[in-house]
């Protein structure tokens, strides 16, 4: 505020307000232009996490990436399901989604309702055994060790998964509730 002669104040002057508003546009127009080139930005980078078909450098990332993630969903979901009393022997093997690397035959449930698979990994397979360094559990029949082992592996073609040549392993183990 500008003060004047006497006692009052008087208000600003104009060229005190053009001045501020002059500033705050400024400031308006630099914040509104990096703020659309963040959006821009956060366009392409979403384009480019699923819009487009991949590059030829491009493509062994993008399978490792759904390896990777149907991989960590099924040991998630091995970590729910606990696969207690499913495997009656030391060790059992689950083809995902068929019973053999051939296709013939569709599993049942529980193991059919675990993540679906991708259509570029059209084969898995899931290995649950028991670490024999635990205690057992002899109340049950048969007996039964308290940490299970559980593998998963992710096959490209029916011929890798024939040869179990895996593209891509995942491993955790669950404990018996």
């Amino acid at each position: 505020m500008v003060r004047t002669h006497g006692n009052g104040l008087r208000g600003f002057s104009t060229l005190e307000v053009v001045i501020a508003l002059t500033l705050i546009a400024i400031v308006s127009l630099v914040s509104w232009a990096s703020t659309s080139r963040i959006t821009s930005f956060s366009i392409v980078a979403l384009g480019l996490i699923g819009g487009h078909t991949p590059t030829a450098q491009e493509k062994p990332a993008r399978l490792y990436t759904i390896a990777t993630e149907w991989v960590q969903a099924e040991l998630e979901y091995a970590h729910q399901l606990g696969y207690e009393g499913m495997c009656t022997s030391a060790s059992c093997t689950v083809y995902v989604p068929s019973t053999d690397c051939t296709g013939a035959q569709t599993q049942a449930a529980p193991f059919s309702a675990g993540p679906s698979q991708p259509a570029e990994f059209p084969y898995g397979r899931i290995v649950v055994s028991w670490d024999p360094n635990t205690p057992v559990d002899s109340s049950t029949t048969p007996s039964t060790n308290y940490l299970q082992l559980i593998e998963v592996d992710v096959y490209r073609t029916q011929a890798d998964c024939q040869n179990q040549t895996s593209y891509l392993t995942g491993y955790t183990s669950v404990g018996i509730r």
